[in-house]
């Protein structure tokens, strides 16, 4: 049975339908039918100009979900939106919520930003219950802001059916694209690599397969090396993923780092840490190689500037780290001993009396007293050598820099104002013994701190207390604020 209908449609209806009436050459009647089949057997339409494919709904699902990961090139970002609302966030979000809407996308978000037109900062929130989807959509909507108003990705609140992100301004598009690929592009530098030499990457997946994973993946100068007989000072791989020489890695980062790049070469089946302990597991038969890997890893822990103690077992080395600060302290004061002048010398006062606190009972509040009378005798001979006639925030931080530089501590300063300063303390590694965190040393050098600013600004400096590792804090950090001019040392 035919049925028959009269309808109308407006010109906007009649330009979606014209890929299928051109489809059916011109037959109005089959178009609508198509498209009515299309709709109750749950298909999707990509429409790219005068082309169009269709896709069960089953099919797209499994192609966005393949693609999740990868951020699109932001070619496709001009395709599918008029790159003339792109001045406009305002505009440019309604035009993509039209877009979503069109497409049938079911994807819900709000844009807030600082300013409509040049951001510098950003919240994006977006709602679908189709996971794939909800990704896609801020995936495409990342990759707008990175590239038009090159702000990056800071932080993502991801659940299963909403995802909220904070954007910040970069510096450039390059910078605020690496942070969106960082966020959302996990699979993206695989696929250009991937792309790029299929043949090579599909030939060493093949072996790695053909091996049962029983391969190992180093680099040329750690394999050279090895063919030379030598047994590598270290594995470059750590440097180039840290991206910094392997002294400057912070302890604990290194040891994640030399699990990813040992656990991933397949060097080791799989590398365990627990505190400063490392375990590391293999299947090696030979004594030999065994002997050869123990040295290796030891080079590593050398290298980051820890001794550790390395103990075998059949198919395990049990790596325990001996902190041993007197050795650290030994080493400083030799090395202070080289240069031979009174700057020098009150240091290695110092650090000898600090070597002596690392086995010590805790010896009270009045520790922090006992710094501070050193600091007065070191700033004193740095005063003098350095022809100091009077003392400002940079001359200060420039004093504490070098004296942070000859013990070993990260630290760092941050202007805060044209009248205060902040001296970050990152890793201390004289208050860590064993492990354990020494209160004694600490408060000796917190005693050093206060009487180091005492010394050079008197009563014009006031110390603000931010965070401290005693207090249960992971940095230390405390902020000087100058009650005369900073730079002229006038009041």
């Amino acid at each position: 049975m035919i049925i028959r209908k009269h309808i109308s449609i407006n010109k906007k209806d009649d330009d979606k339908i014209k890929p299928f009436v051109l489809k059916h050459d011109g037959n109005y009647s089959a178009a609508i039918r198509d498209i009515i089949d299309i709709a109750v057997d749950g298909k999707i339409h990509l429409d790219h100009s005068e082309n169009f494919m269709l896709f069960d709904s089953s099919i797209a699902n499994m192609l966005l979900k393949k693609t999740i990961g990868i951020i699109p090139e932001k070619e496709i970002l001009y395709e599918i939106a008029d790159p003339a609302v792109f001045g406009s966030v305002s505009n440019t979000m309604e035009y993509f919520r039209n877009k979503f809407h069109e497409l049938e996308w079911g994807s819900k978000f709000s844009m807030n930003c600082d300013n409509d037109t040049t951001p510098t900062t950003a919240v994006l929130s977006l709602e679908n219950g189709n996971y794939p989807l909800l990704d896609l959509s801020a995936r495409i909507l990342s990759l707008y802001l990175a590239v038009e108003k090159h702000l990056g990705i800071e932080k993502i609140d991801l659940r299963s059916n909403s995802i909220m992100l904070t954007f910040t301004l970069k510096a450039s598009e390059e910078t605020a694209v690496h942070d969106l690929n960082r966020h959302l592009g996990f699979m993206q530098d695989l696929y250009s690599e991937i792309e790029e030499r299929p043949n090579f990457w599909m030939g060493l997946v093949k072996k790695y397969q053909d091996s049962n994973y029983r391969t190992v993946a180093v680099h040329i100068d750690t394999f050279e090396e090895l063919l030379a007989k030598k047994t590598p000072v270290g594995e470059i791989g750590i440097e180039l993923n840290a991206k910094r020489p392997v002294k400057e890695i912070p302890h604990r980062e290194f040891l994640n780092i030399l699990k990813d790049v040992y656990e991933t070469s397949r060097v080791a089946e799989h590398v365990d840490i627990e505190e400063d302990t490392v375990k590391v597991f293999h299947s090696y038969r030979n004594p030999k190689a065994i002997n050869t890997l123990e040295k290796i890893l030891l080079n590593q822990f050398k290298a980051n500037g820890h001794t550790y103690a390395a103990k075998s077992t059949r198919n395990l080395i049990i790596f325990r780290h001996m902190p041993e600060i007197g050795m650290r302290i030994s080493k400083l004061i030799e090395n202070l001993k080289k240069s031979g002048n009174s700057f020098d010398k009150e240091l290695i006062t110092y650090l000898t009396f600090l070597n002596g606190l690392k086995d010590a009972p805790e010896v009270g509040e009045s520790i922090r007293v006992l710094g501070y009378m050193m600091s007065q005798h070191i700033f004193r001979e740095y005063e003098k050598e350095h022809d100091i006639p009077e003392w400002n925030l940079k001359t200060f931080q420039e004093a504490f820099s070098i004296l942070d530089s000859k013990i070993g501590r990260v630290s760092e300063w941050r202007s805060m104002d044209e009248h205060s300063i902040c001296y970050v303390v990152k890793n201390c590694n004289l208050v860590q013994i064993g492990g354990e965190f020494n209160i004694d040393i600490c408060q000796l050098s917190r005693g050093f701190f206060k009487g180091s600013l005492e010394y050079a600004f008197k009563d014009n400096a006031e110390m603000k207390i931010i965070r401290l590792v005693s207090h249960g804090d992971d940095i230390c950090a405390v902020q000087i604020i100058l009650s005369f001019d900073p730079l002229t040392n006038s009041h």
